[in-house]
């Protein structure tokens, strides 16, 4: 059981939330910006300002595969699947996936970037 502490609130998270969280941050985090450990994150902040088209939207897709593979051990990806392209230029994401630790297939819905 993983736990955390939830970003927002300070108090404890576990599991699919701790989960949510991570891949989260994740994805936000641009690749060279975490001390320490500069190769964290993924590419896609680097993506904001680019016109949401087919070719962007794969550009995501994959970076958020090839960064969850390798910052986020507690997961095997089975699908990403575009749900929405909101008019602030933002994409949401539904993420379907493995959860290892117990073997649970999830799917998180909704996760926005």
């Amino acid at each position: 059981m993983a736990i955390g502490m939830d970003r927002e609130t300070g108090k404890a998270v576990q599991n699919i939330d701790h989960l949510r969280q991570s891949i989260r941050d994740i994805l936000a985090t641009r690749i060279g910006t975490r001390t320490m450990l500069r190769d964290y994150g993924s590419n896609i902040p680097a993506l904001v300002d680019r016109p949401i088209n087919r070719a962007t939207i794969a550009a995501i897709r994959s970076d958020m595969i090839n960064a969850l593979n390798i910052w986020e051990p507690r997961i095997k990806i089975k699908q990403v699947v575009l749900s929405e392209v909101l008019a602030s230029g933002s994409v949401t994401f539904d993420l379907y996936l493995t959860y290892l630790p117990n073997g649970e297939e999830i799917a998180l819905r909704g996760v926005n970037i």
